[in-house]
């Protein structure tokens, strides 16, 4: 089957992708019905909203604790787990920007959050230092 990549999205699927943004939910399921490569298209009409929504599905990583990546990020918004160089470089440039902000909050938020981190009845902490943004990984014995 040959898709059509230029064919401009129909209003069904505009709010279905309005819905999920608003809803900080994934746009996995719009991809698989009208292809990654449209639904970033569109998209990069609204580039505002785009952005605004890139933030929150960053700060949804830092919220589980999880460090932010240019390959987390895009996993999170399409379950693709690898993204191609074959993307608009506006929009690569947009998630790298949205990665590289987000990864000065965790470098903060992180060290002064260590205490959240450590249990008592666990075996495994993870403790963040101030130099990067690596955790260390200790066993209580």
């Amino acid at each position: 089957m040959i898709r059509d990549y230029n064919v401009p999205l129909d209003e069904e699927h505009r709010s279905k992708i309005h819905t999920a943004m608003e809803n900080l939910d994934s746009l996995a399921n719009i991809t698989r019905e009208i292809t990654v490569y449209r639904v970033v298209n569109y998209l990069l009409e609204d580039k505002p909203s785009f952005e605004r929504y890139l933030a929150q599905m960053a700060g949804l990583i830092t919220k589980q604790r999880q460090q932010i990546s240019y390959r987390a990020l895009f996993a999170s918004i399409f379950h693709i787990k690898k993204a191609s160089s074959k993307w608009d470089k506006e929009f690569q440039a947009m998630l790298a920007n949205t990665v590289e902000k987000e990864c000065k909050i965790q470098k903060h938020i992180f060290v002064t959050e260590n205490h959240l981190q450590i249990e008592i009845s666990s075996n495994l902490w993870k403790i963040y230092s101030g130099l990067c943004l690596c955790f260390m990984v200790y066993f209580r014995p």
